[in-house]
């Protein structure tokens, strides 16, 4: 099902990359809802869920689409030698799908997961 949920633009955590010069580590993310959701700008799913603490960053998502299917692989990293209190830290990322003038990919899948209209 397709909402009107807040703007793309409200994301808590925007992915970004991890230095190349610094050793990181690899860890999931966990994922409470996925959505779709509809903005003036195209079409996003709507991410929420927890990063293993607040020391960690989303990198940056990884996707692939082949025909009418789109899956999308969401992790985190944190730099390796960053002591970080253990708590989870709740984030709210808007991945944009399609332009305004698009299809939408009919099947899509964030880390194994498909997202229903």
């Amino acid at each position: 099902m397709e909402t009107q949920a807040e703007p793309p633009e409200s994301s808590t955590h925007a992915p970004v990359a991890p230095p190349a010069n610094e050793p990181t580590r690899s860890a999931p993310v966990y994922l409470d809802s996925v959505e779709f959701t509809s903005a003036p700008t195209g079409t996003y799913i709507r991410i929420s869920g927890n990063l293993p603490t607040p020391c960690h960053h989303l990198y940056p998502p990884e996707q692939n689409r082949s025909n009418d299917t789109l899956n999308v692989a969401l992790k985190s990293w944190q730099k390796r030698d960053v002591i970080c209190v253990q708590v989870i830290e709740p984030f709210v990322y808007y991945l944009k799908i399609a332009p305004p003038d698009e299809p939408i990919p009919e099947h899509v899948f964030v880390n194994g997961e498909r997202v229903r209209r």
